[in-house]
């Protein structure tokens, strides 16, 4: 039976001659319309914002399996929220669908069975015209992991008519060697961070601009704030001052101006008193724009690290303002939907412009009264403002939290149109978090830790995801350095110890530095491995002497274990292997003082291992 709504409404699905699907009862309502000749479902939301539109025709194209998957996948989306119904939607449109409608377009309610998925995970994997995977690694993915919603969804009546539907694990060994390289025609991609000097450049435009926000409203606020108390004592409005009309208007409108033509036509003398101060202006101060909290949102992304999501939904009961062991901190909280946990972030109060902790209160400050009309289901929502498309059905009173599209997005081109303004290259969330991930990392030296700031539940995710090309090329740098100390450690017979107390553990002997480790001149060293002559390093072209008294004192030492090997190993012996080495560090340490080796005897040092 064909259906044109789909909703939970008591009846509703009796009336249709289907119950209401295993998972529950829907939560959002979906209605079958035509829309510019095309079959859509058009989702019914609490909020008629969050309504969107489902093009169905590639469902409706299928004439005996069709409006079953079409049901199955109504019950998907309707217990999904919006981006990922719409995700859902986009995967199964231009994936098991478009497969059915090209392959097995007169396909049954039979063919629904596990020969069926292993032809998709074929027709997934396919080469194009052009040679090239037609879907990459990921994409493909998200397509199976759709499919295997719906045919969740229809377990029970496929199950009841005996057809196997097992879904193939691992359709593709071996092509997600790399995690985030891609495969098919996404090329793999270096994530480049952006420059320092580039960050410094956008959080400075945001503060500036915050700044000259602050300078200018906060004062004004503290005005109608009197001017309000002494409309309630005395029941007069005062029009001749930009603060008693905001006042009036917040009074007597529930803190919203309202349209210009209906305060024009409904209250002349307010309407009068506004046009003569600046309507426009009048506006700003008591109804920010989203415009107007785009700066103080990218300082607080700069200092949480957040994602565009979880603050976005920032909302007042998430603002802890006496937190912490002596209750002198703001904990701010906020839900990251893709994570299904909260984030965290805690900071002191400072007398800075730009400290997080004032951020935050100006932004709580200058929209409560927005607050004061805004829908209950956004009322605690820290980002209020207002459009300006007051009369459209969306309402006049919005939230960053409401996403557009199904995306929260609006934040993000607004951020990008702002620092086009304000003359400063540009750079997304991503870029800016990937930035602070890394410039974390060179301050801390421990992912564990970038890993802890950023709120990743594990420092995979971390590394995986927000390192720069240059930060991963550091790091294999660092790794393979450690290696290579690893393999000298052990040829050396512990006398070259990667944990040493030197300053320099480039050369194998303490006290020294070396131009090239890797190259040594030594008889019996291998290029490309780390030097281990241990204690040939004073006769050595490649040495660097190092001139402070601990590298003084290191040689010294040095001179010491000379001669308890020319006393253990003979003479003869010595000077073949030590000789020359001997004779140059007497001959560097001829130039110190008695003070100095005065000096340099009072520092304590850990022995140096013996030469044989």
């Amino acid at each position: 039976m064909r259906r044109s709504r789909f909703d939970n409404i008591p009846g509703g699905d009796k009336a249709a001659g289907i119950g209401p699907p295993k998972g529950g009862a829907l939560k959002v309502k979906f209605v079958r319309q035509i829309r510019r000749g095309k079959a859509y479902l058009k989702s019914e939301n609490p909020d008629p914002a969050d309504d969107s539109w489902h093009e169905i025709e590639a469902w409706v194209s299928l004439p005996k399996v069709g409006e079953v998957l079409l049901e199955a996948t109504v019950a998907v989306m309707a217990k999904e929220k919006q981006t990922t119904r719409t995700a859902t939607h986009s995967a199964l449109r231009y994936g098991f669908i478009a497969f059915l409608n090209e392959v097995k377009p007169k396909a049954k309610l039979e063919d629904l069975c596990a020969e069926t998925f292993r032809e998709f995970v074929k027709w997934l994997g396919a080469v194009g015209p052009d040679g090239e995977k037609k879907f990459g690694y990921d994409d493909k993915m998200h397509k199976l992991g759709a499919l295997k919603k719906i045919i969740g969804q229809l377990s029970p009546k496929l199950s009841a008519l005996g057809i196997g539907h097992e879904i193939p694990v691992n359709a593709w060994p071996g092509e997600n060697s790399q995690r985030g390289k891609g495969a098919g025609k996404r090329k793999p991609k270096d994530k480049e961070t952006i420059p320092l000097q580039q960050f410094i450049d956008l959080l400075k435009a945001a503060i500036d601009a915050y700044e000259v926000l602050v300078k200018e409203i906060d004062p004004l606020l503290s005005e109608i704030d009197k001017k309000i108390a002494r409309m309630a004592e005395t029941g007069v409005s005062e029009l001749d001052t930009v603060e008693g009309v905001c006042a009036a208007i917040i009074v007597r409108y529930d803190g919203l101006l309202p349209e210009r033509e209906w305060l024009k036509k409904s209250d002349r003398e307010l309407f009068r008193a506004a046009e003569a101060l600046g309507y426009t202006q009048i506006g700003h101060i008591i109804n920010p724009t989203v415009n107007d909290l785009i700066p103080a949102f990218i300082i607080l992304q700069c200092f949480t690290h957040w994602n565009e999501q979880p603050l976005c939904c920032l909302t007042l009961t998430g603002i802890e303002k006496q937190a912490g062991v002596l209750k002198n901190k703001y904990k701010l909280s906020s839900r990251k939907d893709r994570a299904k946990r909260m984030v965290r972030k805690t900071f002191t109060p400072g007398d800075e412009v730009f400290n997080p902790c004032g951020v935050v209160d100006f932004i709580e400050r200058w929209s409560r009264y927005t607050r004061l009309s805004a829908p209950k289901k956004i009322g605690d929502d820290l980002f209020l403002y207002v459009s300006k498309f007051k009369g459209r059905r969306v309402g006049a009173v919005r939230s960053l939290a409401q996403p557009l599209g199904g995306k929260y997005n609006l934040a993000l081109n607004r951020k990008l149109i702002f620092f086009k303004e304000q003359g400063v290259v540009q750079a997304g969330a991503n870029a800016l978090r990937q930035a602070g991930a890394d410039y974390l990392r060179d301050q801390l030296k421990d992912s564990q830790k970038v890993s802890i700031l950023l709120g990743h539940s594990t420092v995979v995710t971390t590394d995986a995801n927000y390192r720069s090309s240059e930060a991963q090329r550091r790091d294999e740098i660092s790794l393979a350095g450690a290696m290579a100390m690893k393999v000298r450690h052990h040829e050396s017979a512990g006398k070259i110890d990667p944990r040493g107390h030197y300053e320099d553990r480039s050369a194998a002997t303490p006290g020294y530095g070396c131009l090239d480790p890797f190259d040594s001149p030594v008889v019996g060293q291998i290029s490309g491995r780390m030097c281990t002559a241990y204690g040939l390093c004073p006769a050595c072209p490649l040495r660097v002497l190092r001139l402070d008294d601990a590298s003084w004192g290191r040689r010294i030492q040095l001179q010491q274990r000379y001669k308890q090997a020319a006393l253990s190993m003979g003479t003869v012996r010595f000077n073949q292997r030590y000789g020359l080495a001997a004779e140059a560090l007497n001959t560097s340490l001829m130039r110190l003082s008695d003070a100095d080796l005065a000096r340099i005897g009072r520092l304590t040092l850990n022995p140096i291992p013996e030469l044989e």
